[in-house]
């Protein structure tokens, strides 16, 4: 998995977080151990089983993903550079179950 995958996901993980203000005070290298290792082994299962739709774009793969999986009003059903493989990809985030990112006294986990 191209790293810039991971790296787009968490920050559209925080730019999308329920807190408005994560995203203004927080950075992808606030998040704790637990938090990167959770974000990193979803997004390495996703990308081994559709790295040949996901390798178009990766950067773009990780903030689908976020907000795909978080139900969000856009993600790779709306993309055109995973068309035709839109709704496939739509529901191998779903799979993955909802997190949402919250501040802690050890940094930004997922929950």
């Amino acid at each position: 998995m191209p790293e810039i995958m991971l790296i787009s996901y968490l920050a559209c993980a925080l730019w999308s977080a329920p807190d408005e203000d994560l995203d203004s005070n927080f950075s992808i290298d606030d998040f704790c151990p637990e938090a990167l290792t959770a974000a990193k082994n979803d997004c390495i299962e996703l990308w081994l089983k559709h790295w040949q739709i996901l390798q178009r774009d990766p950067s773009q793969a990780g903030h689908d993903f976020s907000l795909t999986r978080n139900h969000h009003g856009a993600g790779f059903w709306d993309r055109e550079t995973w068309k035709p493989y839109g709704q496939e990809l739509t529901d191998a985030a779903h799979k993955f179950g909802e997190v949402s990112v919250f501040e802690t006294v050890n940094g930004l986990i997922f929950e």
